[in-house]
């Protein structure tokens, strides 16, 4: 009984140290003790939480420092606007739901007769949409002739597309210049590829160079054309801002300065 009662005092005296302990750590200096409601949501609020630096998804507008057309005050191109579509006649909406009518029920006949066939091959499917074809040949025949009355009345309903401008002699001259410029340049890029295949590893180096110089002459030819065709549309090359060969870095901003969006940077 002794031992009985020894141990039952252990017991105790342990619990009520653990329960001492437990109630030391959680009353820390400089923060209030909370309710069992206060701290169950406190776990809800700290689950909801947002991941940390998680974009917003907002897209910009436009890039900063280029404003919009809008506010530069330039306009828009105006698009021309396509001619109104006539409206179709009472016979040709007939012909064209009587062709649709007859499709449906030609498929529909088709799809029963190769249902009826018990675990068709591809052959058999074959054979009998062949024979279903010649059998209903004259309904076939009448849907052809239909279909090409509905497309020659569609042709005639629609409406006359503008006619192109016509390109000036200049401008005409200066498209075949490009174009065989463009064809030279192809043409020496093949020759060179045939001429390597055979020649030895000195030829190579000779052929290398004359092709970077006949390639370098014809793309000077291409940049002054290209110039050209600029100034006769009437168009200039936006200049490049004038640097002192090196991009200007940005200030770094101080410990604890806002910045846009609310970030603040860190002090240390």
């Amino acid at each position: 009984m002794k031992l009985i009662k020894l141990w039952i005092c252990a017991l105790v005296a342990l619990a009520t140290f653990n329960l001492n302990v437990l109630a030391q750590r959680q009353k820390e200096p400089g923060k209030p003790q909370l309710t069992e409601e206060e701290r169950s949501l406190q776990g809800e609020g700290q689950k909801e939480k947002a991941r940390p630096g998680k974009p917003s998804g907002k897209k910009p507008s436009a890039k900063p420092g280029r404003p919009s057309p809008s506010k530069r005050g330039e306009s828009k191109p105006q698009r021309p606007e396509r001619p109104e579509r006539p409206e179709l006649s009472e016979e040709l909406k007939t012909k064209m739901e009587t062709y649709k009518e007859e499709s449906q029920a030609l498929r529909a006949e088709l799809k029963e007769a190769i249902a009826a066939l018990e675990e068709p091959t591809r052959e058999q499917i074959s054979e009998a949409t062949k024979s279903f074809r010649e059998s209903n040949k004259d309904r076939f025949d009448a849907q052809k002739a239909l279909s090409g009355e509905i497309r020659d009345s569609l042709k005639a309903a629609r409406p006359e597309r503008p006619e192109r401008p016509e390109i000036s002699p200049e401008a005409k001259a200066l498209r075949e210049k490009h174009q065989a410029l463009l064809k030279s340049m192809g043409e020496n890029k093949k020759e060179l590829r045939e001429a390597l295949a055979q020649a030895s590893e000195e030829e190579r180096k000779e052929l290398m160079e004359s092709f970077r110089e006949e390639q370098a002459q014809l793309s000077q030819e291409l940049k002054a054309l290209h110039k050209e065709i600029r100034e006769s549309i009437g168009g200039e090359r936006p200049e490049k801002p004038k640097a002192d060969g090196k991009k200007p870095r940005r200030p770094r901003p101080e410990p604890g300065a806002s910045r846009p969006g609310g970030a603040r940077r860190p002090s240390n």
